[in-house]
C-alpha cells in the first residue's frame, strides 16, 4: 500500500539557554541585551516585568515572536522566519549575551526547538486517530476522543554524539484535523563539566539540523512533504 504524504507548514522556532547559577540581577545586562536583539531581528517589542528575576517580550500581533529573559535562562523564539536567519540570529544573540555577562559562557543546557503543523486528510482508522493506530496498539477507549498528546523523551548517542531530544506529538480530532509536531534537540552538562561553550552551542544546533533533515521522519515513520 502506498505510504500516506503529510503536509508540513513551520509554525516557530525556538533557541533556549540556560544557566548553570541563577543570575538575580538580569538588569545589570537587560538594557544593552535588549537593545542589540531588537537590531539584530529588526523587532521591536514590549516588555512585560513579570518579577524582579523575570521578563517577557512579545510584540502585538506575533504570537509567534518572544524573549523570555530570567535569572536561570534566555529563550528567543521566532515565527515567519527563514529558519537559517532563525538560527543565525539565536547565535548571535547568545554570543552577546556571553561578551557582557561571562558566566553565561559555560551552560547547563543549550538546544533548539522546532515547531510544526502537519496536515492531511483526517484518519480513518480504528479510533480516528494517528497516534491510536500509528503509535499505540492495546488502548481499549471507546469514548469520544477530543485530543491526543504524545511525548517521547531519547537520547542519541550514535557515532560518539551525544544528544537529548524530545518529540512531542499533539493531535487535534476535529473538523480541521492536524497534528502539531515539535522537535527539540539539545546538549546538556548536568555534572558541571563546564564544556558547553559557544563552539559545543553550534555544533549542537548544526547537529539538529542534521538530525531533522536526515533522520528524523525515518525515525518516526512519517512521509511529509517539505
Amino acid at each position: 500500500m502506498e505510504k500516506e504524504i503529510f503536509n508540513l507548514t513551520p509554525i516557530s522556532y525556538l533557541a533556549g539557554f540556560h544557566l548553570h547559577v541563577p543570575n538575580y540581577n538580569i538588569k545589570d545586562v537587560k538594557g544593552e541585551l535588549y537593545n542589540f536583539i531588537t537590531e539584530k531581528t529588526g523587532k521591536p517589542f514590549n516588555i512585560i516585568a513579570i518579577d524582579d528575576g523575570l521578563e517577557i517580550s512579545r510584540i502585538a500581533n506575533d504570537k509567534n515572536f518572544e524573549i523570555k529573559f530570567e535569572s536561570t535562562s534566555l529563550i528567543y523564539q521566532d515565527g515567519n522566519i527563514d529558519y537559517e536567519i532563525f538560527k543565525e540570529n539565536a547565535l548571535s544573540i547568545l554570543q552577546k549575551w556571553q561578551s557582557i555577562y561571562p558566566k553565561a559562557k559555560h551552560l547547563r543546557l543549550a538546544g533548539i526547538l522546532r515547531k510544526f503543523e502537519i496536515t492531511s486528510e483526517p484518519p480513518k482508522g480504528v479510533y480516528n486517530s494517528r497516534i491510536y493506530d500509528f503509535y499505540l496498539n492495546n488502548f481499549n477507549i471507546t469514548g469520544k476522543k477530543k485530543k491526543l498528546s504524545l511525548h517521547l523523551n531519547y537520547s542519541y548517542d550514535k557515532k560518539g554524539l551525544d544528544y537529548n531530544i524530545n518529540l512531542n506529538l499533539d493531535e487535534e480530532l476535529k473538523k480541521d484535523y492536524s497534528y502539531e509536531l515539535r522537535i527539540d534537540v539539545n546538549k546538556l552538562d548536568f555534572d558541571k563539566q563546564m564544556n558547553l561553550d559557544y563552539k559545543k552551542v553550534e555544533e549542537t544546533f548544526n547537529f539538529a539540523d542534521h538530525y531533522y533533515k536526515e533522520e528524523f521522519f525515518k525515525d518516526i515513520n512519517l512521509l511529509v512533504k517539505q
